[in-house]
């Protein structure tokens, strides 16, 4: 009977280790903290792991786990309390660079005298599984061609951002976009020339905004971008609004290349923007979509406004972006120079403070033109065109012997300062002049906006 037993228990051990062994599942055992004192089947085939590097060691000392540790927390707990658990999963990571998913079912083991001895339980590998989940979940909220968030996710970020700016008192913003005569593409191209068009599109879009701003992909050609932590006053987020926007142009205006073939875009934008939202994330949708058809219908290549106030002052700056361009291609802006003294009131030198010498409305302050520079990157050229004049004034001064030891002072943008070549735009100045470098003084300012002290 011994014996029989004994060739019984032999054969259940075998055919065990026969499953084990042919299944994605292994057998553990634990001791009485936790560390493991057994393991059959093979995990190493999942794991790339040896199973001997497994023994000694509790769950959470493995190396190469990605468990937070608050599901740690939580599992120790049970484990602790003696309890059954199920289905614990917890990525790996292989040495070849792989992840891998387990799920782990266990029980705790008790002696004769109920006395706690340890755990037992299966695991098996859940990795495939998990990836048929990712990608179930990307069809389900992700654009095929582009990899973009579709409408369904669209949605649910919208929703989200509107929380935020409610909690936080900011503004977001909604840009509607359509490219213009992307029909005529696919028509003459053929439609994997405009399918490769919309991915770059996509690209392009996702380069241009922030990365907790979302883009998405409507369908066809229709994308949008949700902007969110805008000014809480509805004025300075519209302004912040335009210049991602025109941000966007640009970079949408870009020539494409397909099959190393140029071809060029440009799409119409429609903006609303939001502080919470009291209206439906449909009717959010509606009215950036009406704003885009607006935008089409003043000739495409531009943007729009929901808010015909706002898209007054949009416009207007835009008037004034081009008349800047033009200002300085006619050279219309010029310097005027408000004396630095001493204490006891002899002329050190003189501050350049620029001006625009329109000619329609005349002599224009820094006020009224300043801040769109900055916000367009004009600030660039009419900073170069500004240190260029000063230090010829410089040199006409150092002429004159009663003149010869004064120094100019120039406020130079933040925008100015950051730019890689800014030193050599400086040195390049002062050579073309002849200057003293040792006579000319740079104020960094994080804005141009000065005023003269009457």
């Amino acid at each position: 009977d011994y014996l029989s037993t004994l060739d019984a228990l032999r054969l259940s051990e075998a055919r065990w280790r026969s499953l084990t062994h042919l299944s994605s599942d292994w057998y553990w055992e634990q001791d009485a903290q936790f560390r493991f004192v057994r393991l059959d089947g093979n995990p190493h085939r999942v794991t790339g792991v040896p199973d001997e590097l497994h023994y000694g060691l509790a769950r959470w000392e493995l190396p190469h786990t990605f468990v937070s540790e608050g599901q740690w927390r939580a599992h120790r707990e049970t484990l602790e309390a003696h309890q059954v658990f199920h289905d614990f999963e917890m990525q790996r990571q292989s040495p070849d660079g792989s992840t891998v998913w387990v799920s782990i079912s266990g029980e705790p083991i008790f002696d004769a005298e109920r006395r706690f001895t340890g755990y037992r339980g299966v695991a098996r590998d859940i990795t495939e599984r998990k990836r048929a989940e990712a990608e179930i979940q990307r069809l389900a909220f992700y654009d095929e061609l582009t990899g973009l968030p579709n409408r369904r996710l669209l949605m649910d970020r919208l929703e989200r951002a509107a929380t935020a700016s409610l909690r936080d008192g900011s503004h977001g913003a909604l840009l509607f976009l359509d490219l213009d005569n992307f029909k005529g593409i696919n028509d003459t191209m053929g439609h994997e020339w405009g399918d490769r068009l919309l991915v770059q599109v996509g690209q392009r879009l996702a380069a241009s905004v922030r990365a907790t701003d979302t883009v998405a992909r409507l369908g066809g050609d229709e994308f949008v971008v949700v902007i969110q932590g805008l000014h809480p006053q509805p004025s300075d987020a519209a302004i912040e609004t335009e210049a991602v926007a025109q941000k966007v142009l640009a970079a949408l205006n870009q020539p494409y290349v397909v099959d190393g073939s140029e071809m060029h875009s440009t799409p119409s934008i429609g903006i609303a923007l939001f502080s919470n939202l009291q209206l439906p994330a449909q009717e959010l949708l509606k009215r950036a979509d009406l704003a885009m058809y607006q935008a089409k219908a003043q000739g495409r290549n531009t943007l729009c406004f929901f808010d015909p106030a706002m898209q007054a002052a949009a416009s207007a700056r835009s008037a004034l972006e081009g008349d800047i361009r033009q200002g300085l291609a006619r050279q219309e802006f010029v310097l005027h120079y408000q004396p630095v003294v001493s204490a006891t009131g002899d002329v050190l030198g003189a501050e350049a403070l620029v001006r625009w010498n329109h000619p329609q409305r005349g002599m224009v302050a820094p006020g009224e033109f300043i801040p769109l520079a900055e916000q367009t990157g004009l600030i660039l050229p009419l900073g170069r065109l500004v240190l260029a004049m000063a230090c010829r004034q410089l040199a006409h001064w150092a002429a004159t012997p009663a003149t010869a030891a004064w120094s100019v002072a120039v406020n130079v943008s933040a925008q100015e300062f950051r730019q890689p070549d800014f030193v050599q735009q400086v040195l390049a100045a002062l050579s073309a002049s002849g200057c003293d470098p040792r006579q000319l003084k740079l104020e960094l300012t994080e804005s141009l906006l000065l005023h003269d002290v009457e």
